[in-house]
């Protein structure tokens, strides 16, 4: 289907939508609640337990941090914590914020800061990137009501960007009572929103938290927030149409070409860390595959054409990446990398000579909200030889294959939480932890190198070796940076974030 019957394809889809809606209560000021598209579902609410881009979404409203990333400005401003210390290399003062309650009416006080400390720094606990992210805390002492410290076993250039982008405070009597699992869908946090009402895989519904205490972001505008799991863009498109929806953050290059000659209907575009790219089981955790070929891997990078791919299917200015990062992310040393470059025959000509003339039969797979970039994958790798079998499947099943190594070959999305710092880019991937499918002792070396390197320039010399070595061996296929697009309905008045995390916290009515 050419892509001119495909937008007319859409189009009509669209308009047949329309009559399909079943008959509901408008997005829009009317009842001051922001209905808000969703592609997919989260499994849990807070980025304690996941780090999807809905988790992030929803985490951002529900908790505080004791550092606040401003998406506007990318500045770091008191949160949870009036002010932070650097005592030395490894030791970090807080002073915290008085007069703060959760949702559940319990007081924010020193108690709660140590205690999230501890179950980050627990094994047992068993958190996302527990090991990557906080595995460099030694200890956390209690020095007042509203004091606390935290040592670090190593000095860490990004401590602060981790602390502000994934350490959302937990209350310590809710979560010793209920285990810190009940936050995955029955959070308490200090934020601007309490959750009210959810309905797995199909609605999250939060109203404004009369109680809030502003930290380093205003209370709440808008009353209620409404998130709707709507799978189809098309359905969006129709439900904008209607006034169904006022907000998506789901909506591809071509769709929202068609919103934005919709009445009523705005769309603009922001700036992201979030990156698209292809991981290969170099190490062979899902069995003896191709992929632990490095010239199979190097003739997977030849035969996809990543700037066809960022121009027709993302656009606006895409990024083609030549390594493992996004340029938006601080030290991303990208410039003096070797792009593979898109070549075909010189493709071919590495499958022949690693012993695969006819090429071969291997599965790909991704999350259902990639199929179209997944599709287009499939179809450049037939071209060489590669029989891709494209499986798609929801997020949390994805995942779960993911990180028990069952993966050959995934597309998948990477934003870290909105991480500045390329460490968010490159160590939750080559560390030696589930998600590594290349586990290189000389490229974990590096990772390790550079999360503990405190002089910039020194730090640019390791990244600078580091993604160069990536794309030497060949570990994955960076894509392209990804644009964040945002659609609203008329009425909405949504600052766009200059990075992707979004936080609901700004919106408001016209």
């Amino acid at each position: 289907m050419s892509r001119t019957h495909n937008r007319m394809w859409r189009a009509l889809t669209v308009s047949a939508s329309i009559f399909c809606l079943a008959q509901g209560a408008l997005a829009g000021p009317k009842d001051d609640t922001l209905n808000i598209g969703m592609l997919r579902e989260t499994d849990y609410l807070d980025r304690l337990h996941a780090n999807a881009r809905e988790t992030q979404l929803l985490s951002a409203i529900l908790y505080d941090t004791l550092i606040y990333g401003d998406p506007q400005t990318r500045e770091f401003k008191p949160g949870l914590a009036t002010s932070w210390t650097q005592v030395d290399p490894t030791t970090l003062d807080f002073e915290l914020r008085q007069g703060v309650k959760f949702h559940n009416g319990e007081a924010f006080n020193a108690d709660d800061v140590v205690f999230t400390f501890k179950l980050v720094m627990d094994p047992a606990s068993k958190l996302l990137q527990q090991a990557a992210d906080f595995g460099n805390y030694a200890s956390v002492e209690k020095l007042g009501d509203y004091k606390v410290r935290l040592k670090l076993k190593e000095p860490d250039p990004t401590v602060l960007n981790l602390i502000a982008s994934r350490l959302i405070i937990f209350p310590d009597e809710y979560t010793q009572k209920n285990g810190h699992e009940a936050h995955r869908t029955a959070p308490v946090g200090t934020g601007p929103y309490a959750l009210k009402s959810l309905v797995a895989g199909k609605s999250y519904v939060f109203a404004r938290y009369p109680g809030y205490v502003p930290a380093g972001r205003p209370a709440a505008s808008i009353a209620n927030l409404n998130f709707r799991v709507i799978p189809q863009v098309q359905t969006q498109l129709a439900e904008f149409m209607v006034g169904g929806l006022e907000l998506s953050f789901d909506f591809d290059a071509d769709s929202a070409k068609m919103a934005a000659v919709t009445p009523n209907v705005k769309v603009s575009y922001g700036g992201s860390t979030r990156y698209t790219w292809i991981s290969l089981d170099a190490a062979g955790r899902s069995g003896d595959t191709p992929m632990k070929n490095a010239d199979v891997r190097r003739a997977v990078a030849l035969a996809i054409d990543r700037k066809a791919i960022a121009e027709q299917l993302v656009g606006n200015g895409a990024p083609v990446l030549k390594g493992q990062c996004n340029p938006n992310q601080t030290l991303c040393v990208d410039e003096p990398l070797a792009s593979p470059g898109y070549d075909p025959a010189k493709a071919r000509d590495l499958l022949k000579a690693a012993g695969y003339p006819d090429g071969f039969k291997v599965t790909l797979e991704s999350s259902e909200d990639l199929r179209s970039l997944g599709e287009a994958v499939q179809g450049y790798l037939g071209k060489v030889g590669i029989r891709a079998d494209y499986s798609t499947a929801t997020l949390p099943a994805w995942r779960t294959r993911y990180l028990n190594g069952n993966s050959t070959m995934s597309l998948l999305g990477w934003g870290g939480g909105g991480g500045l710092d390329v460490d968010y880019a490159i160590a939750t991937f080559f560390n030696g932890s589930p998600t590594d499918y290349a586990r290189d002792p000389e490229v974990t070396k590096l990772v390790a190198e550079g999360r503990t390197t405190l002089d910039p320039e020194a730090r640019k010399g390791v990244y600078r070796k580091l993604l160069t070595l990536l794309n030497e061996r060949a570990y994955s296929v960076p894509l392209f940076g990804n644009v964040s697009i945002y659609v609203m309905g008329g009425n909405l008045n949504f600052p766009t974030p200059k990075i992707d995390s979004p936080d609901l916290t700004w919106a408001k009515w016209n």
